[in-house]
């Protein structure tokens, strides 16, 4: 129903506009992006459904800086929406295309992890489980990695220097770093050979549900013992603290984004029980990260050549 939906609308709104511009070639392109930026727009919806009255029914504190909640919505509607997305997609494109094609005229085929494993085939649920845990595994190493490379961090800080966190907050991010994570998840999806795409698709929004879920402006924590497998807001506040969330032998603490283990096991895990003041400790000495997208993403750029 929704294919169907999508190429009604393909083909009454957006085909004429490509016609019209004599942009035909890229047809095929300008559909996918339509099919994943309605996915994007359904998944805000859901987010808003679910996490607002969330927010409302036990709030860890109280709204006072609506414009910089506005900001982040700006940064959901980003890059849920397909627009941040369209520079790494198109690098992707570009580098993965010709190498694909390349490997398969000399007589490679990519590895598949249902290859490896047929009866994945007929598990959905099972595959959508496996793709989960591998994401929520690279990203754990690729948000330590932000913490840890000063130019990696410049970026990073942008998401850091939100002091009024809500479940919008997850998407606050420097445009490059979509790019370094889209090109790194595409390496493992090309790794892995995610054949069942649905279900890779998939298991990216359900990491990013439960990232917007433990960004929320939300006192819950799920015990001493769901803490430690589960991320929960709680957990997830405090590697978002002053003094807690970039800083010591780790260059902070609780990276992961699902699955609160990994932080277990890599010793990263900071399991006390309270709900601090976010934000980056150089902005209590008066460094400005900016209050727009824009001015955001240039001083950002301003910091990384600064030093």
């Amino acid at each position: 129903m929704y294919s169907d939906l999508i190429s009604k609308i393909f083909e009454s709104m957006l085909q004429p506009l490509l016609f019209a511009l004599e942009l035909m070639a890229i047809s095929e392109q300008a559909y996918q992006w339509l099919w994943l930026a309605g996915i994007g727009a359904i998944y805000m919806l859901v987010l808003a459904l679910v996490m607002r009255p969330l927010e409302r029914w036990k709030p860890v504190e109280a709204v006072q800086n609506r414009a910089a909640v506005r900001n982040d919505i700006g940064y959901t509607a980003l890059s849920q929406l397909g627009l941040l997305p369209l520079l790494p997609a198109a690098m992707l494109v570009a580098i993965f295309d010709p190498l694909d094609a390349a490997l398969r005229e000399i007589g490679f085929v990519p590895f598949s992890l249902e290859d490896a494993l047929p009866w994945l085939a007929t598990q959905p649920a099972i595959a959508f489980a496996i793709y989960v845990i591998i994401i929520d595994f690279v990203m754990y190493w690729l948000h330590r990695a932000q913490h840890a490379f000063r130019p990696l961090w410049e970026m990073h800080a942008i998401h850091h220097s939100q002091q009024q966190m809500t479940f919008w907050s997850d998407a606050r991010e420097h445009v490059l770093s979509y790019v370094f994570y889209a090109l790194v998840l595409a390496c493992v999806g090309l790794l892995i050979g995610a054949g069942r795409e649905s279900a890779f698709l998939l298991a990216g929004f359900a990491v990013r549900f439960v990232q917007a879920l433990s960004h929320a402006n939300l006192r819950i924590s799920f015990g001493a013992i769901g803490n430690r497998i589960i991320v929960s807001p709680q957990f997830h506040r405090v590697h978002h603290a002053i003094g807690f969330g970039h800083e010591g032998k780790h260059h902070g603490c609780n990276f992961a984004s699902v699955f609160a283990f990994w932080d277990v096991l890599f010793d990263t895990a900071n399991l006390r029980d309270f709900y601090p003041r976010t934000g980056v400790r150089a902005q209590m000495s008066g460094v400005n990260y900016g209050a727009t997208i824009a001015s955001q993403q240039w001083r950002a750029l301003k910091r990384i050549f600064a030093r």
